[in-house]
């Protein structure tokens, strides 16, 4: 299998970040490190995944990228890493170009396999900057810009600053 690198792991995310209250589970917190299993980021939480989908692990993992994130900023959202429940951080990759079954390697240890795209959700309004107020706007606009799941095929650790490479048959 070929492999070349396309980006780097700008933030790992999981959550929820310290001191939310109970049910929230946005923002993220940050962290530097995290061990990537078939079920996601041990002590994360994505209510949806877990409540309404029973866990699937094609939905383990969240990424997104710091181009759909400045382009959610260019539209007016005033948002931040780790607020769209987003669990890796992608630089230097273009969302456009991520589609289902690609294979990721991330780092010397972690391959994902992108699952699907991530719809937007009223979870959302759970954000300060966006809030009940603006929810209904970010829903119209963020189509397409809410990340893709992906799911661990072999786990791992990973940090923040690895390289993100495509694997290619």
């Amino acid at each position: 299998m070929m492999e070349h690198i396309v980006g780097v792991v700008e933030g790992i995310f999981s959550g929820p970040m310290e001191g939310l209250p109970a049910g929230f589970s946005l923002p993220k917190q940050s962290v530097n490190f995290a061990k990537l299993t078939k079920i996601g980021i041990p002590g994360d939480s994505n209510l949806y995944r877990f409540k309404k989908k029973k866990g699937d692990p094609d939905m383990a993992i969240l990424l997104l990228t710091t181009a759909e994130l400045d382009e959610l900023n260019a539209l007016g959202f005033s948002l931040q890493p780790g607020d769209l429940g987003e669990n890796i951080l992608l630089k230097d990759i273009d969302f456009n170009h991520l589609k289902p079954d690609m294979i990721l390697n991330v780092g010397s240890e972690v391959i994902l396999q992108v699952s699907r795209i991530c719809e937007p959700c009223r979870t959302l309004s759970q954000l300060p900057a966006i809030g009940k107020k603006n929810i209904k706007e970010l829903l119209r606009r963020s189509r397409g810009l809410r990340g893709w799941y992906a799911r661990v095929l072999q786990e791992g650790n990973i940090e923040t600053g690895v390289n993100v490479s495509l694997l290619e048959a």
